[in-house]
């Protein structure tokens, strides 16, 4: 229950990232528009962007895990006599990262494509 909640908040931290720098650049995805870009490139744009903070954050989490394993079970013997990383593990965590990083940027996403250009140069930060 308790990993439930950190991954919640996890999201709604990575969703409030996504939602700021989005909100940030209206004008510049209105310009965007101005100059052709399709609803498609913007979606790219601003999904690509949250994937890779998604995915970077995740090998980042994972990459530490690795030392603290180790540190947990040099430090602490008696209640940690062994611990692994599953494989299953990795594989899963990035596929969460993924998945929270698409997820994230769903309603910005959606906000810049209905935003229309007049709305999006009228807006500011």
């Amino acid at each position: 229950m308790i990993s439930i909640v950190i991954v919640g908040i996890i999201l709604l931290v990575l969703a409030n990232t996504i939602v700021m720098a989005v909100r940030e650049r209206t004008r510049e995805y209105a310009v965007l528009k101005t100059l052709g870009f399709s609803a498609r490139h913007l979606l790219v744009f601003i999904f690509g962007e949250s994937l890779l903070i998604a995915v970077s954050g995740g090998v980042l989490g994972l990459a530490l895990t690795y030392p603290m394993v180790a540190g947990f079970g040099k430090a602490l013997p008696t209640f940690f006599p062994v611990i692994n990383v599953a494989p299953l593990t990795v594989v899963l965590a990035l596929g969460a990262a993924v998945i929270a990083g698409l997820a994230a940027a769903l309603f910005p996403a959606t906000r810049v494509v209905r935003t229309s250009i007049v709305t999006g140069l009228r807006m500011v930060g």
